[in-house]
């Protein structure tokens, strides 16, 4: 599972594992021809592409995008957490629902075991697997 597959570092990292050898299954929000795009590419190399829509703004949205991935893959060996958005804005327009929103989705769901944990029992009662993290920021121009 990817989050954030259908542009940039996600993308890349999404169609590079299918290039190993691995299906994969990646979500996103706001990019649908970028889903298309990453899903062509993972097929090309021979495997299972399954691009979920998903905004992971919420400890639910999050453990909904597992389960779902769940339910179309028996296993789940690998969670790149690489979703993520960027606001920019003058210093002075910035507002505190902007910091919640972007903490929300670049840092709390990337960080919290508790979240990671939930979501992939929740969704197949197995063990947590292997959790890569990638990192976003706030831009304040």
């Amino acid at each position: 599972m990817v989050t954030g597959g259908s542009s940039g570092i996600g993308q890349g990292i999404a169609v590079r594992l299918a290039q190993e050898g691995a299906d994969v299954a990646f979500n996103f929000h706001s990019n649908p021809e970028g889903a298309a795009e990453t899903t062509r590419q993972i097929e090309a190399a021979g495997l299972r592409a399954f691009a979920i829509k998903a905004n992971l703004d919420s400890r639910e949205s999050a453990c909904a995008l597992i389960a779902e991935c769940a339910a179309h893959f028996t296993t789940l060996d690998l969670l790149l957490n690489n979703a993520g958005l960027e606001k920019m804005s003058p210093f002075l327009e910035v507002c505190e629902a902007d910091y919640d929103h972007v903490l929300a989705v670049n840092l709390n769901l990337r960080t919290s075991p508790n979240i990671r944990s939930r979501a992939f029992r929740t969704a197949t009662g197995s063990r947590i697997p292997a959790t890569v993290c990638a990192s976003h920021s706030l831009r304040i121009v």
